[in-house]
């Protein structure tokens, strides 16, 4: 009996296990909705997102979505008269989640039904208090960093019980322009916290200052050179930090991503700078330590330097910031990405916006992306062109002050609704239209591309032809194949001569002036 009952619970709990590491790829878009603006894993493989509505942006759009990228529940969080074009959120102890709006630094905690629980509105006198990051802590209450904004802006600290309400706040003055924007809760009870620094003198670089559970600084540091910012933060498992940014100085000249290895006390153990040949933008976005001790960087990238065609990249590093893999994600359109968190089987969810045509959708749109461990999935990879190189990081004392900030509450009102969800599957997209059930299917190799495509038409018969065109309908050009009953055919078509810009094409298979058969590729000059 007892083997018997063994068994079962064994039985039982690989089941369950198979359940829990279950995480479907997919790439999907929530039309309507502007961005992914928050992005945390729920139990049974459920995602919560939240989203700004693109006409009211004092609207925000909590969804639900499953294991495989599917709506689940959509519900409307109107905040009357106030502008909530950025949040950020993080789940809670008791199972729900709590949203951190920037404008106006408001809350919002969501019960474990995903209903409003409450609301605050955080201010400092006559200064506009704007919120950056926040976590729970241990007694289900919240630390909060972001700054307050007069001539200049001085970093907040802020501390509050499980229900809002402010027990203690600093704010670290300074003679410059200061913002904070991500922090973590140290082992010791403490706090770490890092942002934006405006100064262009000396003491310009990344701020990071580490404090005792009180707020009380312990140090605070300044590294890297002028323009350098810190948008993400994570604890590592030797006690140090890893930490993520990029550089902004000049325009247009190039600018490249940064992660940055510490120890417990500040000290570089390595650093990293992420670019590409040419004039180029490189920003990470987000940073962390992998199941298997690795560490993670993602962010975004634009190879010409402009207001469009950025992409997502995402890489792996050794414990000694050596490069393990690296991947891009995207197509001819915008596609940036704001959150990065890793699933418990060891893949990753990635949020932002997709927009401008991107993926034949127009507009804002917010944007999921499922990976697995290895950073394949999707359907829209693209090539990497990627240099990464040594930074000699330089450290410099940060002379800051601790003072009380003198923080309110205001109650806020709101009222939500349930909405009607709609996802589109991107990847459904690369067909193009064609529909696979009544059409043969062809494969295009290599996809990415940079020179030529081998086109592999299977069992087509007869004497077909095929026409590459842009994203635009623009014919490229065409050509003929012939194609023998019962034998596959693959033809190989060279397109360096006649494309010559980088994004999404499409070719097109035609049996007489009927099209059969079509797909996407994508072509990197």
């Amino acid at each position: 009996m007892t083997a018997k009952i063994s068994y079962i619970l064994f039985v039982l709990l690989v089941f369950n296990t198979s359940l829990i590491f279950s995480q479907s790829i997919f790439q999907k878009s929530i039309p309507n909705t502007i961005s992914v603006r928050g992005l945390q894993q729920l139990v049974s493989n459920r995602i919560a997102i939240i989203t700004n509505d693109p006409v009211y942006w004092d609207s925000l759009m909590l969804s639900i979505i499953d294991s495989s990228g599917n709506v689940v529940l959509q519900r409307s969080l109107n905040v009357a008269g106030y502008s909530h074009e950025s949040i950020e959120m993080e789940k809670t102890l008791d199972g729900g989640l709590i949203i951190l709006c920037h404008n106006y630094s408001c809350m919002i905690k969501i019960d474990r039904t995903f209903n409003i629980e409450w609301m605050k509105l955080y201010i400092q006198y006559t200064r506009t208090v704007a919120g950056g990051a926040i976590k729970q802590l241990p007694d289900s209450g919240y630390i909060i960093c972001g700054y307050v904004i007069d001539s200049i802006s001085d970093k907040l600290l802020f501390k509050t019980d499980k229900t809002g309400r402010v027990e203690w706040s600093k704010t670290y003055n300074s003679t410059r322009y200061e913002n904070l924007s991500c922090i973590e809760v140290t082992p010791d009870g403490g706090f770490i916290f890092s942002g934006i620094n405006g100064d262009q003198t000396s003491l310009c670089g990344i701020p990071l200052t580490r404090t005792d559970s009180a707020g009380n600084i312990l140090w605070s540091k300044v590294y890297g050179n002028c323009g350098d910012n810190a948008q993400a933060i994570s604890i590592t498992s030797d006690g140090g930090f890893i930490i993520c940014g990029g550089n902004d100085v000049g325009v247009p000249s190039p600018k490249s991503a940064i992660l940055f290895k510490i120890d417990s006390l500040g000290g570089i153990q390595w650093s990293k700078s992420i670019s590409s040949f040419g004039n180029t933008y490189f920003s990470g976005r987000g940073v962390g330590q992998m199941f298997d001790g690795n560490y993670f960087l993602g962010g975004i990238r634009n190879l010409s330097n402009s207001g469009s065609d950025y992409d997502i990249f995402l890489m792996k590093f050794d414990a000694n910031g050596d490069t393990l893999w690296s991947r891009v994600y995207g197509s001819s359109g915008n596609e940036k990405a704001f959150h990065f968190i890793q699933l418990i089987n060891h893949g990753f969810i990635i949020g932002g916006q997709a927009r401008d045509n991107s993926f034949g959708q127009p507009g804002y749109n917010a944007y999921l992306l499922s990976i697995d461990s290895l950073g394949e999935g999707g359907c829209n990879n693209l090539a990497t062109n990627f240099e990464i190189t040594n930074n000699p990081f330089q450290i410099r004392i940060d002379s800051v002050i601790g003072v009380n900030g003198g923080i309110f509450i205001d109650s806020l009102s709101a009222n939500s609704s349930i909405g009607t969800a709609q996802i589109i599957d991107l990847c459904s997209l690369t067909d193009a239209g064609v529909e696979k059930e009544n059409h043969p299917e062809i494969i295009v190799f290599p996809n990415p591309t940079n020179d030529a495509i081998s086109l592999n038409v299977g069992l087509l018969t007869g004497d077909l032809s095929y026409e590459i065109s842009d994203s635009n309908g623009l014919r490229i050009l065409n050509g003929s194949i012939k194609a023998i009953q019962s034998e596959k055919k693959v033809i190989e078509i060279e397109l360096g001569k006649n494309i010559n810009l980088s994004g999404t094409y499409l070719v097109s298979i035609f049996s007489g002036s009927e099209k059969i058969a079509g797909k996407q590729f994508i072509f990197v000059k």
